[in-house]
């Protein structure tokens, strides 16, 4: 059956693109010695799972800016940072302005800020102390989360021996 009898029947051909080809993750603690370890750790679980990825760090929002977040795919983020007059919520909120389907995760030390976290709709809430446990299987819901809210289904129309395709994001 050739494409245009499907399309005649109704039957759409369709193909489903998985996440970008590389992943674009944001992460910001003040604290610069944990933010080392914490890329290290994500580069070993993307290299072993053969995603491709640009991981950038930042010790506080004054280095991040509004302009560059739309750019992120996941931003793992600092709750708590010391002498500051923000918060990772605050970063978070200035994320979800420019980026709806960002996934953000939240590294701290407090539990006391985990209902916070709900105003910015994040992804999960790790404490850092359980961050060698948690932080592999909360990544890879990530990239499944990512994966959905990035699917963009293209369908392709052949009519009269014309074809159109429509796309969503």
């Amino acid at each position: 059956m050739n494409p245009e009898s499907k399309a005649q029947e109704g039957i759409i051909p369709c193909r489903i693109e998985s996440y970008p080809p590389v992943i674009r993750v944001l992460l910001c603690d003040d604290d610069r010695l944990f933010l080392n370890k914490l890329r290290t750790l994500i580069q070993s679980f993307f290299v072993e799972w053969g995603v491709k990825a640009k991981i950038h760090t930042y010790c506080g929002w004054e280095e991040i800016g509004t302009p560059i977040l739309d750019s992120y795919d996941i931003a793992i983020l600092d709750l708590d940072y010391s002498e500051k007059n923000y918060t990772g919520i605050d970063i978070a909120k200035s994320l979800r302005e420019v980026r709806q389907d960002a996934v953000i995760i939240f590294l701290t030390n407090y539990v006391e800020y985990a209902p916070e976290g709900y105003e910015v709709q994040a992804f999960r809430y790790i404490l850092k102390s359980d961050l060698n446990r948690k932080l592999e299987s909360c990544l890879r819901l990530a990239l499944d989360q990512l994966k959905s809210s990035q699917e963009m289904m293209k369908i392709q129309i052949v009519r009269f021996g014309q074809s159109f395709t429509s796309g969503t994001d």
